[in-house]
């Protein structure tokens, strides 16, 4: 859903208006299956949005838990942008195949796209942060 919000803000300027960034917390819920990789509900979370804004040069989405620890792993979370798919590829990482088999973090860390904060000692909330950038040549 927010990645469907940044296109719309993207290519018509609504609900707001480029360049913003839109904000929002609260703790994400992934449903696992018997696949289980490496990766936190931030991970797949952003990592789930990149099929949505590939091809963008304006959008970028992030997304960490406050406490500095994604699940199992040491990042907090992850960032992807319009070209995170097509670095994939080219890469040999096949996102789709990542998603089911919830390996979000392998992905990313290939990819040099994980946020690392370090252990925080608190656990606030996820925080997502979805940033549009204005289109080219606005001031």
């Amino acid at each position: 859903m927010l990645a469907h919000i940044a296109q719309e803000i993207e290519a018509f300027g609504r609900p707001l208006a480029a360049p913003c960034a839109l904000i929002c917390g609260g703790e994400l819920v992934v449903a696992i299956g018997e696949e289980r990789g490496i990766g936190g509900r931030n991970e797949e979370f952003v990592l789930s949005t990149a099929a949505r804004i590939a091809g963008s040069d304006r959008i970028v989405i992030a997304s960490a838990d406050s406490d500095g620890s994604d699940g199992p792993t040491d990042v907090a979370g992850g960032i992807v942008d319009g070209q995170t798919l097509k670095r994939a590829a080219e890469a040999g990482i096949d996102i789709a195949a990542t998603l089911r088999h919830h390996d979000s973090h392998s992905a990313l860390a290939a990819l040099g796209d994980t946020i690392h904060t370090g252990i925080q000692r608190t656990n606030v909330r996820d925080l997502r942060v979805i940033y549009v950038g204005a289109p080219a040549g606005s001031p």
